[in-house]
């Protein structure tokens, strides 16, 4: 049985709730007249930039688009519309290919809708992704040495390997909150031992399917 109308509109909410605290600045609803669509539904606009790992967000961007992007009224079911805008540097036959290539995306069907759950559920999974690589570039003997010979918060404070702070008794109360700083370190450590193993367990049964 095909869903209701109301079901529509409340997946349609649901992913538009979830973009919006995803992307957050980055996307604003527009008026339909300046979206380049034939429709008066809600409009929303998406602004893209390049990303690269030593650009400098201060700096000038040579390039920038916009996504533009409304549902009809039985999306997900039906595909949205869509359109691309130049807003800094696109040639127009650059953006008319890219537009080409986008209506072609938009038609190939792509899983679930966007929620909130399901991005956190990514966001897991891509966490534990960078734990793993994290671990590659780890020396061998710390990935093999057993877990139970880390040193602690405690016996790292108490083999005197803390900054000194200076002559003098330190006061106790001092030496606690050094203590639960470290064991909070440890405890972030562990948390990423466990997405790691969430992770690799999570491929094991992928590849034993």
């Amino acid at each position: 049985m095909p869903p209701v109308m109301a079901d529509y509109e409340q997946e349609q909410e649901m992913e538009l709730e979830a973009l919006q605290a995803i992307l957050m600045d980055d996307i604003k609803e527009i008026d339909p007249s300046e979206s380049g669509i034939d429709t008066n539904s809600r409009c929303f606009e998406i602004l893209l930039s390049p990303q690269d790992d030593d650009f400098d967000e201060a700096a000038h961007v040579p390039v920038q688009m916009a996504l533009v992007f409304a549902h009809t009224e039985k999306y997900p079911d039906e595909p949205p519309l869509v359109n691309i805008k130049s807003v800094r540097g696109i040639k127009p036959d650059d953006l008319t290919s890219l537009k080409e290539k986008l209506d072609q995306e938009v038609i190939i069907p792509h899983g679930e809708a966007v929620t909130v759950e399901s991005f956190m559920a990514w966001r897991e999974r891509f966490e534990a992704e960078l734990a793993l690589q994290r671990a590659k570039l780890m020396p061998e003997s710390a990935l093999t040495a057993p877990k139970e010979k880390k040193l602690s918060g405690r016996h790292y404070f108490e083999s005197g390997r803390h900054i000194t702070k200076g002559a003098g008794t330190v006061a106790e109360e001092d030496e606690e909150e050094e203590e639960e700083d470290i064991e909070f370190d440890d405890d972030f450590e562990d948390d990423e031992e466990d997405m790691l193993e969430h992770f690799l367990a999570e491929q094991t049964g992928k590849s034993s399917a």
